[in-house]
């Protein structure tokens, strides 16, 4: 069995939540214009959907295959 890397630290490190609080992050310009949240999916793949504050749908989201290009759109993003 192949055991994929905990990516805990590496989401604390780029200024997610703990997933108690549902890995989220608040828009770079302010939490009054929403929310990214992210899911890391079974396989290891990570997926971030943006949650503006005047609606309670997903706006877009975005799918990452490996957390190198996460970590680098979170850089670049925030």
């Amino acid at each position: 069995m192949n055991q994929k890397p905990d990516i805990t630290p590496n989401l604390i490190a780029l200024g997610y939540t703990p997933p108690q609080l549902n890995w989220t992050r608040p828009d770079p310009r302010g939490p009054e214009y929403g929310t990214y949240g992210i899911r890391v999916l079974g396989n290891g793949d990570i997926v971030v959907s943006y949650y503006p504050r005047s609606s309670t749908h997903v706006e877009f989201s975005f799918y990452f295959a490996t957390l190198d290009s996460f970590e680098r759109w979170t850089k670049h993003t925030f």
